[in-house]
Protein backbone atom coordinates (compact mmCIF):
# COMPACT_ATOMS: atom_id res chain seq x y z
CA UNK A 1 0.00 0.00 0.00
CA UNK A 2 2.78 2.35 0.89
CA UNK A 3 4.81 1.73 -2.63
CA UNK A 4 1.81 2.38 -4.32
CA UNK A 5 0.66 5.28 -2.54
CA UNK A 6 4.42 6.64 -3.41
CA UNK A 7 4.49 5.96 -6.79
CA UNK A 8 0.81 8.42 -6.85
CA UNK A 9 2.86 10.98 -5.03
CA UNK A 10 5.90 11.06 -6.95
CA UNK A 11 3.87 11.39 -10.08
CA UNK A 12 1.89 14.42 -8.50
CA UNK A 13 4.66 15.91 -7.11
CA UNK A 14 6.65 15.90 -10.84
CA UNK A 15 3.36 17.39 -12.68
CA UNK A 16 3.38 20.29 -9.94
CA UNK A 17 7.74 20.69 -10.00
CA UNK A 18 7.27 20.93 -13.92
CA UNK A 19 4.63 23.38 -13.62
CA UNK A 20 6.69 25.76 -11.82
CA UNK A 21 9.33 25.11 -14.68
CA UNK A 22 7.09 25.57 -17.18
CA UNK A 23 6.18 28.92 -15.98
CA UNK A 24 9.98 29.63 -16.03
CA UNK A 25 10.79 28.25 -19.35
CA UNK A 26 12.17 31.56 -21.49
CA UNK A 27 11.83 29.11 -25.03
CA UNK A 28 10.37 27.01 -26.74
CA UNK A 29 13.41 24.68 -25.64
CA UNK A 30 13.06 24.94 -22.44
CA UNK A 31 9.83 24.00 -22.55
CA UNK A 32 10.16 21.06 -24.71
CA UNK A 33 12.56 19.49 -22.65
CA UNK A 34 10.40 20.15 -19.38
CA UNK A 35 7.81 18.36 -21.37
CA UNK A 36 10.69 15.61 -21.76
CA UNK A 37 11.33 15.60 -18.61
CA UNK A 38 8.20 15.11 -16.90
CA UNK A 39 7.10 12.46 -19.40
CA UNK A 40 10.01 10.08 -18.83
CA UNK A 41 9.78 10.90 -15.18
CA UNK A 42 6.11 9.45 -15.42
CA UNK A 43 7.12 6.86 -17.44
CA UNK A 44 9.72 5.53 -15.38
CA UNK A 45 7.56 5.17 -11.92
CA UNK A 46 4.56 3.36 -13.96
CA UNK A 47 7.08 0.64 -15.38
CA UNK A 48 8.15 0.27 -11.57
CA UNK A 49 5.19 -0.20 -10.40
CA UNK A 50 3.66 -2.44 -13.23
CA UNK A 51 6.89 -4.24 -11.92
CA UNK A 52 5.92 -4.10 -8.43
CA UNK A 53 2.59 -5.60 -9.30
CA UNK A 54 3.84 -8.12 -11.08
CA UNK A 55 6.19 -9.40 -8.39
CA UNK A 56 3.20 -9.00 -5.88
CA UNK A 57 0.58 -11.19 -7.66
CA UNK A 58 2.82 -14.48 -6.97
CA UNK A 59 3.27 -14.33 -3.22
CA UNK A 60 -0.44 -13.00 -3.04
CA UNK A 61 -1.73 -16.13 -4.59
CA UNK A 62 -0.46 -18.12 -1.41
CA UNK A 63 -1.46 -16.99 1.37
CA UNK A 64 -0.21 -17.73 4.94
CA UNK A 65 -1.51 -20.96 6.51
CA UNK A 66 -2.20 -22.72 3.00
CA UNK A 67 -0.17 -25.53 1.42
CA UNK A 68 2.55 -24.92 -1.24
CA UNK A 69 1.96 -26.31 -4.41
CA UNK A 70 4.45 -28.09 -6.01
CA UNK A 71 6.07 -26.32 -9.06
CA UNK A 72 8.77 -27.60 -11.79
CA UNK A 73 11.11 -25.52 -10.44
CA UNK A 74 10.34 -26.41 -6.64
CA UNK A 75 8.83 -29.79 -5.63
CA UNK A 76 5.90 -29.98 -2.97
CA UNK A 77 7.31 -30.09 0.76
CA UNK A 78 7.26 -33.47 2.13
CA UNK A 79 4.52 -33.95 4.88
CA UNK A 80 5.83 -37.20 6.02
CA UNK A 81 8.90 -38.10 7.16
CA UNK A 82 9.84 -42.31 6.97
CA UNK A 83 12.07 -43.67 9.58
CA UNK A 84 13.55 -47.18 8.99
CA UNK A 85 11.71 -49.91 10.68
CA UNK A 86 8.69 -47.47 11.10
CA UNK A 87 5.58 -46.84 8.77
CA UNK A 88 5.05 -43.26 7.20
CA UNK A 89 2.01 -41.35 8.54
CA UNK A 90 0.73 -38.13 7.88
CA UNK A 91 0.54 -36.13 10.96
Amino acid sequence: MFQRSGYLISIASVMLLGGVAWDGSDTDMMRLVTVIGVLTSIIGMAFRWISFEREEKPRSTTAPGHAARATPEAPAPSRAHHEPGRSAHLT
